[in-house]
């Protein structure tokens, strides 16, 4: 593939984000110090003192409940579900409190999401806390051209986050739509999105990677191709 979004053919009747390093400049080079120690701090408020970042990293870096549940276990944390809930609800309120500071801000082209909502249902899909992504959706200016957001929730939604597919699917099925196209920053994304048959769209802003088996696109305002190409779901 590798196409440019011009090329795109076949249908297209909605448009899918993913959320961090997409809408929003966010950990893009992987899991920030401040979440690490707020991390920490909540595995100290269960009693346990010596969760390094490598293990935060392997309890929240891939998907799996069961791993998850295990990872806590072999670490002393007796309360899985507890100590999933307390980290996602702590560190949704951290990043909402960094959005308001402006150190994490938005990117100025997510203004296209207002366009392409005339002609397409418009979706956040995301592996992120789903309560984080609305708190923070809330805040963009284009957050009423949003018609639902996908996210983990209770622990076992950890079984589903990318690259499978059932996130994107069960998008589909809340929006009523057939044949999105996934706008995602990763390799994880393009698979979650080829697997659960969306036209793969791969931002890359500076262009130096470009992916192979997705549309490569270095602007959101690319998108707008799609509105002279289809009708989309508005119609």
């Amino acid at each position: 593939m590798g196409e440019k979004i011009r090329d795109l053919t076949g249908e297209i009747d909605c448009v899918f984000f993913d959320f961090d390093g997409v809408l929003i400049d966010f950990c893009d080079t992987g899991i920030p110090n401040w979440l690490i120690q707020m991390v920490q701090k909540e595995a100290r408020a269960m009693g346990v003192d010596d969760i390094s970042p490598g293990n935060v990293v392997s309890l929240f870096g891939r998907p799996g409940a069961d791993h998850f549940r295990q990872t806590c276990t072999e670490l002393g944390i007796d309360r899985p579900s507890d100590f999933w809930d307390a980290v996602h609800h702590r560190g949704t309120k951290e990043k909402v409190h960094r959005f308001e500071a402006g150190e994490i801000t938005a990117y100025d082209d997510i203004s296209v999401i207002q366009a392409l909502s005339a002609s397409f249902k418009i979706a956040i899909v995301s592996n992120q806390p789903q309560a984080s992504v609305e708190q923070l959706l809330h805040k963009l200016p284009v957050h009423d051209h949003v018609d639902g957001v996908v996210g983990l929730e209770g622990l076992e939604t950890n079984d589903h986050r990318k690259p499978n597919p059932d996130f994107i699917l069960d998008a589909k099925r809340r929006l009523g739509v057939e044949s999105p196209a996934y706008v995602g920053d990763s390799a994880v994304d393009v698979e979650a999105a080829r697997t659960a048959d969306a036209v793969p769209v791969y931002i890359n802003r500076d262009g130096s990677f470009p992916n192979h088996q997705a549309y490569n696109i270095q602007t959101l305002g690319s998108l707008r191709a799609l509105q002279s190409n289809f009708h989309g779901s508005r119609h």
